[in-house]
């Protein structure tokens, strides 16, 4: 059993009402419960070595522990030592509390992410509560404040993409003994389990399918500026395109200006922005879109300027879920399926809510990707063979 004894002497000798020494061990000891480190069913180590260990008397650290069990979270057994139990407040608050999806942007909650989320509490019997920072870091802040004081059963946080989400921001959460997922991005020097889609791999994938049709020169059309998930698109792409002797240029890349771009202005960049693509020497034969729903406006966008999809130009988009709509439908897509995002983000919460895992895991669940094909992407003009 993994007990960091020099955590205990980092906490005061006295609390400002003078708290007893053998409360401070139950205090420690109960922390020590929130993050996993004493299992349910574990034995905890002789009084005397515990003693030892924390500088305590033998019966300092025997009050402690009969306090601890007069609470419920361990049990003594005689003639074979004390046993740590399930955490009874923590079990108490996951039979009757919420599960929270903490989006970075309302975009996040797509119809498919939440179906997945509302369904599998559903299921565990726990209410959903749902909720948006705008990207927006003190909203963020501001919103984990809110919900510790509601006494939460647990959060996934789909962290900023604006600017880098902070070590103290959730830190709280942990101290109170609330389980974190993160999806799609962690947060530096925390521990947490993290539900996730190889984007390297989403690149790779429509790298094969452009190359498998023969085409060489591909555009891409990115969401945000910032995203590390829109860069690892890009070199998934290029790694296959290098590998077929070719690559992205500068001018086939387009990047929206802005996190949050109005609709109308980034119709305009975008038409200006596929004209100039068109127009050049060596125009690109195939388009990939990563941001969701740009691939229907450049499905439009192609047609106003008079070019047939796919037997002018190829066009592939990227699907989260299930896509609705007689042109949305008609588009091949690299897609994952985000309702096992949301299922297995509540399914890890439930496991650390239990105890069956501990609030510091650090497990990748790597969501599975594929090509969903449609009648977008056809044959290049001169088709050429896959690379090895």
């Amino acid at each position: 059993m993994a007990i960091d004894t020099k955590a205990f002497f980092a906490i005061p000798e006295e609390s400002p009402r003078g708290q007893p020494k053998y409360l401070r061990l139950k205090t420690f000891l109960i922390g020590e419960l929130n993050a996993g480190r004493v299992r349910p069913g574990e034995l905890l180590p002789p009084e005397r070595k515990m003693a030892a260990a924390f500088g305590l008397a033998v019966g300092t650290v025997r009050q402690g522990l009969a306090a601890l069990e007069q609470e419920g979270f361990v049990r003594r057994e005689q003639g074979r030592g004390t046993f740590a139990t399930e955490y009874v407040p923590r079990r108490v608050r996951q039979e009757t509390g919420s599960y929270v999806l903490m989006a970075a942007r309302p975009r996040d909650f797509n119809p498919t992410l939440y179906y997945g989320f509302e369904a599998t509490c559903r299921e565990l019997h726990h209410h959903m509560i749902t909720c948006s920072c705008e990207d927006n870091l003190p909203v963020q802040g501001n919103l984990i404040l809110q919900l510790l004081e509601k006494g939460i059963a647990g959060i996934v946080i789909y962290p900023l993409t604006s600017e880098t989400t902070p070590h103290y921001q959730v830190a709280p959460l942990r101290e109170r003994g609330i389980p974190i997922v993160f999806c799609h991005r962690g947060v530096a020097g925390f521990n947490a389990p993290l539900v996730t889609i190889p984007h390297e791999e989403m690149g790779r994938l429509a790298g094969k399918a452009f190359v498998s049709k023969g085409h060489r020169r591909v555009a891409i059309f990115c969401g945000c500026p910032i995203s590390s998930s829109d860069e690892a698109y890009r070199r998934g792409l290029r790694s296959v395109l290098r590998r077929a002797g070719a690559d992205v240029p500068k001018e086939f890349i387009y990047i929206t200006g802005t996190p949050f771009p109005d609709p109308e202005e980034q119709e305009k960049e975008v038409l200006e922005r596929l004209k100039s693509m068109l127009a050049s020497k060596d125009p690109p034969t195939a388009i990939w879109c990563t941001s969701g729903g740009m691939d229907i406006l450049l499905h439009y966008l192609l047609q106003e300027l008079g070019l047939s999809v796919p037997e002018d130009i190829s066009l592939l988009g990227t699907a989260w879920g299930d896509v609705e709509g007689p042109i949305a439908r008609r588009i091949t897509r690299v897609a994952y399926d985000d309702r096992e995002v949301g299922r297995r983000a509540v399914e890890l919460l439930e496991e650390m809510g239990s105890g069956r895992r501990a609030l510091d895991d650090t497990e990748r669940v790597v969501i599975p990707v594929q090509i969903v094909q449609g009648q977008t992407l056809a044959q290049a003009g001169n088709p050429c063979t896959e690379p090895a």
